[in-house]
């Protein structure tokens, strides 16, 4: 049977419960169904609630608690996965240009367009610029039928005898 240690551990006021803060560090020889956690290692009396920070991977369950003596926690490691390139994910369509019309106000000839220095758009040679540009339109079909296939990613318990020793994650318990 694996046993969790327990660091950096500290404690806080939570209303009527107490909460415990600190890191867990799974056992050299994980056991199935879970490692154990006495409920004295975390300076509590009885448990109430504990969340363990997912990490590297795996995911944990609190199983088969005694409130007052024992919790015992399973590791899962997910089996992996992909996510397979997108089908008919090519937009297709047209993106329809919009004219832009800029008339100088005096007649002049203008020999560049550009910005001023507070981003207003001048011209050289005098005048000023006016006019309107119409707005961009797409038609076709966008993206409609855009999928992404997801494989594996299921779950499970981490084989009995597997070395979790370097597996050490963030937890919060409340309790008294």
């Amino acid at each position: 049977m694996g046993n969790i240690t327990v660091s950096s551990l500290s404690w806080e006021s939570a209303g009527s419960q107490k909460k415990a803060i600190g890191k867990l560090t799974f056992s050299a020889s994980y056991a199935t169904g879970g490692d154990y956690l006495t409920i004295s290692q975390l300076g509590l009396s009885v448990l109430k609630d504990l969340t363990i920070n997912d990490s590297s991977g795996y995911a944990f369950d609190l199983v088969n608690s005694t409130p007052t003596t024992t919790a015992r926690i399973k590791v899962f490691n997910g089996t992996g996965g992909s996510i397979g390139a997108a089908s008919a994910g090519t937009p297709s369509g047209t993106n329809a240009s919009s004219a832009v019309s800029i008339t100088v106000g005096n007649g002049t000839v203008v020999n560049a367009i550009g910005f001023d220095g507070s981003g207003n758009l001048v011209c050289t040679g005098g005048g000023t610029i006016t006019g309107t540009a119409a707005g961009q339109t797409f038609t076709g079909a966008a993206l409609a039928n855009h999928t992404h296939t997801l494989t594996g990613g299921a779950s499970a318990e981490v084989t009995n005898g597997t070395d979790l020793s370097a597996l050490v994650v963030d937890f919060v318990a409340y309790g008294y």
